[in-house]
């Protein structure tokens, strides 16, 4: 079971995420509805897990994933 300060964490990464979201330059970002679910981060805070739900067809939630993992993998110490 997780501590209190992992939740927090956890807690954090979403808020942060979820502003640097709105924030984003692409249209197509920004046009969609993203919502993240739930962030699960490593005892050792080396790596978190990220649950996003995207609305709208397949092809579009592919593209909006792919932009979004990237855009976290190149800027995760900025958010």
């Amino acid at each position: 079971m997780k501590g209190l300060r992992m939740n927090r964490v956890d807690s954090e990464i979403q808020k942060s995420l979820a502003k640097a979201i709105s924030n984003f330059d692409d249209v197509e970002i920004s046009s969609a509805l993203i919502s993240i679910m739930k962030v699960e981060t490593f005892a050792d805070l080396s790596l978190s897990k990220i649950y996003v739900s995207v609305f709208g067809n397949d092809e579009k939630k592919n593209r909006v994933v792919a932009k979004l993992t990237h855009f976290v993998s190149k800027n995760a110490m900025n958010i």
